[in-house]
């Protein structure tokens, strides 16, 4: 696994493939013990998203990769190792530090290449892969950030390499750099010195350093902790608390993030026209495989653009502008997260269920009593295996059900009970309807196995309806349907096409075969008060038995999806 050199003691010289695994799972470590606080510090751009989370998830993408792709991986050259985790790291990049991130892994599989070990020349060297690369990668490079941190250690390498050519000398040299840059970011760039933090993404980076140093020297598994160092005069976090309140109220857009997916793609043209839509641009792959993050008000045209190039994947878009009031609201009072209600409180079950639109999310967090989280995903952004794992240890219990709510979710559900610690149980809720019929059912004073079963026993008692817009021309009873046509789907199956969404709603929902007592017609984008309404009334009309109610989903794809149980 190691060689050690007498400059270093019993410090290893140099790592295998075996090694090189072995420090990125303890830099994983270290990122995912001081999640939290990365976390907190994440204000520059506002709010993209959460940098530690980010950072943590394409950590955790790499080794998941690694693992899958490379079993063998301990008896595997440096190179073939770290040509791998490059790979895993651009596919499995989240957000804009995560993407810059995946530079430090293009970094180590250029550096390594035809090498069998990972020394202190190949270490400085990948630093300075890494550090050009993520320069490229940025279309507006900010010093003050993550790059400057990383640019610097790649600095402090080359100097230590000129002592001695041991991996643990120049990695502790790495080590100790970043955390000196980390404190000088406020004085680099004005967005920090006015919150008082220092950056997020390259505070996570000092963990990673020196959390494999740790590893490297025998110290700890990785699992440490490092505070990031506080500005002069800004300890009590009332300058955070303020740049936040001022930030409440500007539009900062969507954090739009997706893999392309070609041939012959070209990175430097798409990176322009990507920059062209909107800010905080990053834009890195090759001609086979380009990864996106990007700031615009707008995401369509950054799609629409994207989709002509080839075949989009992994795509996920937040709201910052909600997520930065979100964190202004918690700020105010006291806190730097926006941890939910009660979030010391700890339950004998907990609930968390994928769901798409801010209004669906929302009614999977309150209808838990508390017990419930809810996980972005659905339709075209199936949550991975990673975000599943990450949502359940974050869940404030030890034993967690799953409810997918879609069908594409719930063989990825699946494998999360072996993947952590806690006792998970999947309830296979094919749509969100069904999960919250569920969720429903669900009580925080039972165990896990009632709560399974009677959950498992509730999705039965509810028909879903979606109302959506055919993608493709298909025939329905010997009538063609065409693309952009409305359509009914009943418990997956299409019942009706038309060319208006009201009126196939409306003929389904008037349907006398149907049965039921509650119905909720769950208003989603392209949905409007006024047709929900007329859908309403024509329910109501249709089954006097009926008690209907409008709730705002706010779903994607589906202007209306409808429970009749």
């Amino acid at each position: 696994m190691a060689e050690t050199t007498a400059d270093s003691g019993a410090f290893p010289a140099s790592v295998d493939g075996a090694g090189l695994v072995a420090m990125v799972e303890a830099s994983a470590r270290a990122v995912e013990h001081n999640q939290a606080e990365i976390n907190a510090l994440n204000v520059f751009p506002v709010p993209d998203g959460d940098t530690g989370t980010n950072m943590c998830l394409t950590l955790l993408s790499v080794i998941s990769s690694v693992a899958e792709t490379a079993p063998g991986a301990s008896k595997r050259s440096a190179d073939a190792v770290a040509a791998a985790m490059a790979s895993a790291a651009l596919l499995g990049a989240r957000g804009n530090s995560g993407l810059i991130l995946a530079q430090y892994f293009f970094g180590l599989s250029a550096a390594l290449d035809k090498h069998q070990f990972l020394g202190g020349p190949e270490f400085a060297h990948a630093l300075k892969q890494a550090s050009d690369a993520a320069y490229r990668a940025v279309q507006d490079p900010v010093e003050g950030t993550m790059l400057t941190v990383i640019r610097c250690a790649a600095d402090a390498a080359a100097d230590a390499c000129r002592e001695s050519e041991s991996l643990s000398h120049v990695l502790s040299a790495v080590s100790t750099n970043a955390q000196k840059t980390v404190a000088e970011t406020p004085g680099m760039l004005d967005v920090l010195a006015k919150a008082g933090v220092v950056d997020a993404g390259g505070h996570g980076l000092s963990v990673m350093f020196a959390g494999a140093l740790s590893y490297l020297r025998g110290e700890s598994s990785g699992a440490i902790e490092l505070s990031a160092p506080t500005p002069a005069g800004m300890e009590d976090g009332t300058a955070l608390r303020e740049f936040l309140e001022s930030a409440r109220e500007v539009d900062y857009g969507y954090c739009t993030g997706f893999v392309i997916e070609g041939d012959g793609l070209d990175v430097e043209v798409i990176r322009e026209k990507i920059g062209s839509l909107g800010e905080s641009t990053v834009v890195a792959g090759d001609a086979f495989n380009v990864k996106v993050h990007v700031h615009p008000l707008n995401p369509g045209p950054v799609l629409t653009y994207a989709a002509e190039l080839g075949t989009l994947c992994n795509v996920s878009i937040l709201n910052m502008g909600e997520q930065t009031r979100e964190r202004a609201d918690q700020a105010a009072l006291g806190g730097m997260l926006p941890t939910g209600p009660d979030d010391d409180e700890q339950f004998e079950v907990a609930v968390v269920a994928v769901a798409a639109g801010d209004g669906m999310r929302r009614i999977f967090s309150e209808s838990g009593m508390g017990a419930s989280s809810g996980i972005e995903g659905g339709d075209s952004m199936n949550p991975s295996v990673s975000e599943l794992v990450d949502a359940v240890e974050a869940a404030r219990a030890a034993n967690v059900v799953i409810l997918p709510n879609n069908p594409n979710v719930i063989g990825t559900a699946g494998q999360v009970d072996a993947l952590t610690s806690k006792t998970v149980r999947v309830v296979p809720t094919r749509t969100m309807q069904q999960g919250i019929s569920a969720l429903l059912a669900f009580s925080p004073e039972s165990d896990l196995e009632a709560n399974t079963a009677i959950m498992a026993d509730a999705i039965d008692q509810v028909s879903s309806l979606a109302i959506t817009v055919a993608s493709r021309h298909f025939e329905l009873n010997g009538t063609g349907v065409n693309v952009g046509d409305a359509i009914a789907l009943l418990d997956g199956e299409i019942v009706a096409a038309g060319n208006s969404i009201a009126e196939v709603a409306i003929v389904v929902v008037a349907d006398s075969s149907l049965s039921g007592e509650l119905v909720t017609i769950y208003r989603g984008e392209g949905g409007s008060e006024e047709e929900a309404a007329r859908i309403k009334a024509a329910a109501s009309e249709a089954h006097q038995e009926w008690e209907v109610e409008i709730i705002d989903g706010g779903q994607p794809h589906y202007p209306y999806l409808i429970s009749i149980e």
